[in-house]
């Protein structure tokens, strides 16, 4: 039970990891100026040429990001629950309060 525990809650701990990153990604990407933009898709650099493609699409990104971000925010809602009823279990808690 006890390493079923530290599973659940490692994986919640990587995905609240993931949803950082797609929160982040968001305020990066949109935060850019055009003239900003303009410097990336003209660039040598490979990593700020992507930048500028992805950019071009502003629309397509913003939902993916979106869609990754509520993806993961379900299932950390749904280990939550999960969390909660395993605790209640160990600690003997009345099920119907914890959650």
């Amino acid at each position: 039970m006890l390493g079923e525990l530290l599973f659940y809650v490692a994986l919640f701990l990587i995905l609240l990891g993931f949803s950082a990153f797609f929160s982040g990604s968001e305020t990066a990407y949109f935060s850019l100026t055009p003239a900003q933009l303009n410097n990336f898709r003209n660039s040598v650099n490979k990593a700020e040429r992507q930048v500028g493609f992805l950019m071009s699409t502003p629309r397509q990104l913003l939902i993916s990001i979106v869609v990754g971000n509520t993806v993961v925010n379900i299932t950390i809602a749904s280990l939550a629950a999960l969390l909660t009823l395993r605790f209640s279990l160990l600690f003997q808690l009345d099920q119907n309060i914890t959650i």
